[in-house]
């Protein structure tokens, strides 16, 4: 599923990013890479950007970049 499919309030494991480079590099300075886990914290008034907490740092991404970004719900059940 795609980053942009995730409900506010879900954390999810990212799985792979396929982006220009341009915006891979970035994600990669953010901290965003394979095996990173996110919590979607909320989609903007109009939808776009979506925000995500990383760690202690809170990402805003544009949903047109965010659509790059496979990832799997984590299993919080534990």
């Amino acid at each position: 599923m795609k980053l942009t499919e995730v409900p506010a309030g879900k954390i999810c494991t990212i799985k792979s990013i396929s982006a220009e480079d341009r915006y891979l590099k970035r994600f990669v300075e953010m901290g965003l890479r394979a095996g990173a886990c996110v919590k979607v914290l909320r989609f903007a008034p109009l939808g776009d950007p979506i925000e995500v907490k990383l760690g202690n740092a809170f990402i805003s991404i544009r949903c047109e970049n965010a659509g790059n970004i496979e990832v799997d719900l984590a299993d919080i059940s534990n």
